[in-house]
Parts: structure tokens; C-alpha cells; sequence
């Protein structure tokens, strides 16, 4: 046997564990990303109830301003309430009575 012929069989088993090892590093990865994809589809799943309670809640305020402008607006008509331009164009609610 020649020398290249011995050391044969002890390459084969370095590259075997080599392999082994990488497999076994590859493996880990894999479920060190899976674990990592299910926390985000957790996460994901959280902040998708969240904006439909903050969706929810914004619609319900949306509401409530909506009826609060429309009490304001009713109140203004009530007392004569009533839109002045200035002459350098902003604007201004005023009593008429004071017009």
C-alpha cells in the first residue's frame, strides 16, 4: 500500500465528521429559524388584533367627534353664530349681535 492509500480511510472519516457536523450545525439553524418564524407569526398575529381594536376605537371616536361638531354647529346656529373673512382671509366665528 502506498501512502496516499492509508491516509485514504482517515480522509474519508474527517470528511464523514466534517459532513456530520455540518449537517448538525444546518440542523440547528433550521429550528433556531423556525422558532424565530413562529415568534414572528405570533407577533404578527397580536398586531393584527391590536389594529382591530385601535381601528374599532377609532371609528368610535370618529363618531363622537362627528356628533360633537354637529352639537357645535346646532349651538352656533342657536345663538347667531355665523363666518367673517377678514380682509387678509382668515376666518372667524361671531355673534351676530356683535357684527
Amino acid at each position: 500500500m502506498s501512502g496516499s492509500e492509508a491516509k485514504t480511510p482517515q480522509s474519508a472519516s474527517s470528511l464523514a465528521k466534517k459532513q456530520q457536523r455540518r449537517l448538525e450545525d444546518q440542523q440547528k439553524e433550521d429550528e433556531q429559524l423556525r422558532q424565530k418564524v413562529e415568534s414572528l407569526k405570533r407577533e404578527f398575529q397580536a398586531l393584527v388584533v391590536k389594529e382591530k381594536s385601535l381601528r374599532e376605537e377609532n371609528d368610535e371616536l370618529e363618531v363622537k367627534l362627528a356628533e360633537s361638531n354637529r352639537e357645535i354647529g346646532d349651538y352656533k346656529k342657536s345663538y347667531g353664530w355665523r363666518k367673517t373673512v377678514s380682509e387678509d382671509g382668515s376666518s372667524n366665528d361671531m355673534v351676530s349681535s356683535y357684527i
